[in-house]
């Protein structure tokens, strides 16, 4: 076995800028890169999803040990059309800023492959939780539903509609915490806007996107949570067919059932979403406010972002820390100091990155925006911005008694505390679809393969 000489590490750098020298002296870390098993900032090891054109692996960031998950992409195997599709989810992914939605991080693009950084899930698919477990009672269905419908709200207050709402399409946190994913069908829209591409999944389609030549973004998002809701309340779908054309027929009747062990609340309710004709079908902000969801607090929302990296620079010779950082809010302030005096990130990367230009800046800008992304998903979910590198995420969460919130503004830069309490691991894992189709398929027509549907 060959081993390679390490390169001689200065003594002087800073934790990123050591990570920075690794990266362009190191050769066991270009050898990871070759192989796979790394990229940027990211250490990727075991597989944990598979789709048509992508693998979604497990990566921990060397700097700051936050688990993500990596959506590689082999843009050589792309057509121009799915380009498209890629480039717009990661567009209105990065727009997006909510607690029940996953987290666009980073990208890191080469001429073979993008890597797409997500917050990582670990609790699995809720469609694979209903699939094994059952229905769901009402008072924890009432905790998932609340969340769902709370960040499809924030998805159209942006503009946005999803397209793909379904079980396979939501991911658990912990026991009582979902977050919503996989944006690859969500568009920009306006009010009442019209569309004529037909996507989704059959199962979960509104009777419009078989008999009309247009539909509503927004309408058709409210259809799906009425079959989502259903699916979690009874652990069947409303619409069952032997046949894709049958399942056609019997959406566009629109007639179902219910069961005697589901509230009047509940039949209301599903009764108000699943209606045939949309102008008929109840709006996103009554759903919200609905009875049966009258029981569950309103999720706390992030508050808005900026997603560029602060803008730092020196003015009449006087350096950013001492001046810049006095006009950052409260989260920022603490975020920009963390990354400057705990990981040594230099003023002169603190300047203004496009969320849309992503494969136009440097590599250092990104990471850093990257870093900085992720810091301030910490601080905003209230968890402390180090982890423990000895422990997992998803332990530390659950150990981690310490909040974010703890740390005071106030405190001068060098002094500012460090905790080793752990924090939670977030992130997306998109599930291999075409290997779960059969059995998806034998579950009562739960099948939603995400599709054109036409």
């Amino acid at each position: 076995m060959v081993v390679k000489n390490a390169p001689e590490i200065p003594t002087h750098l800073t934790p990123y800028q050591r990570e920075l020298f690794l990266l362009e002296h190191s050769e066991a870390v270009h050898d990871a890169v070759t192989l796979g098993r790394r990229s940027g900032f990211y250490n990727i090891s075991a597989e944990i999803g598979v789709g048509n054109f992508c693998k979604v692996k497990l990566g921990t960031h060397v700097l700051i040990k936050e688990r993500v998950a990596v959506k590689i992409v082999d843009k050589l195997s792309l057509d121009k059309r799915t380009q498209k599709m890629l480039f717009r989810e990661i567009e209105n992914m990065v727009v997006l800023h909510h607690p029940n939605i996953i987290r666009l991080f980073e990208v890191i693009e080469d001429e073979a492959r993008m890597h797409i950084i997500l917050e990582y899930a670990p609790g699995g698919e809720l469609y694979q939780k209903i699939n094994e477990q059952g229905k769901m009672e009402e008072t924890i269905a009432k905790k998932i539903f609340a969340q769902i419908t709370s960040a499809v709200g924030h998805i159209h207050s942006k503009k946005l509609v999803h397209r793909d709402i379904k079980a396979e399409n939501v991911f658990f946190m912990s026991p009582e915490v979902v977050k919503l994913g996989d944006f690859g069908f969500s568009t920009v829209t306006e009010i009442n806007q019209s569309l004529t591409t037909f996507c989704g999944s059959p199962p979960y389609a509104a009777p419009e996107l078989f008999t009309e030549p247009s539909y509503i973004g927004s309408f058709v998002d409210v259809w799906a949570l009425g079959v989502l809701l259903y699916f979690i309340t009874s652990g069947c779908m409303p619409f069952q067919a032997d046949s894709l054309s049958k399942l056609k027929q019997v959406i566009i009747l629109g007639s179902f059932r219910t069961f005697d062990f589901m509230s009047s609340s509940l039949r209301h309710l599903l009764g108000s979403i699943l209606k045939a004709k949309p102008v008929n079908r109840i709006k996103m902000d009554k759903l919200l406010a609905h009875d049966w969801l009258s029981s569950e607090p309103k999720c706390k929302l992030y508050p808005e972002s900026n997603e560029k990296l602060p803008k730092l620079g020196k003015k009449a010779g006087i350096e950013a820390s001492a001046l810049s950082l006095q006009s950052l809010s409260d989260e920022k302030f603490r975020v920009v100091q963390y990354m400057q005096t705990e990981l040594g990130i230099p003023d002169s990367e603190f300047l203004p990155v496009s969320p849309k230009s992503l494969s136009h800046e440097s590599f250092s800008k990104e990471s850093v925006l990257g870093i900085y992304r992720i810091l301030m998903h910490r601080l905003q979910s209230e968890l402390p911005l180090e982890l423990s590198a000895s422990k997992s995420t998803s332990s530390q969460f659950k150990d981690s008694g310490v909040s974010l919130r703890d740390y005071s503004a106030s405190q001068s830069v060098n002094g500012m505390r460090r905790n080793s309490s752990s924090g939670r691991g977030s992130a997306f894992v998109n599930g291999n679809k075409n290997g779960m189709e059969k059995r998806r398929l034998q579950n009562q027509n739960a099948s939603s393969k995400s599709c054109s549907i036409l």
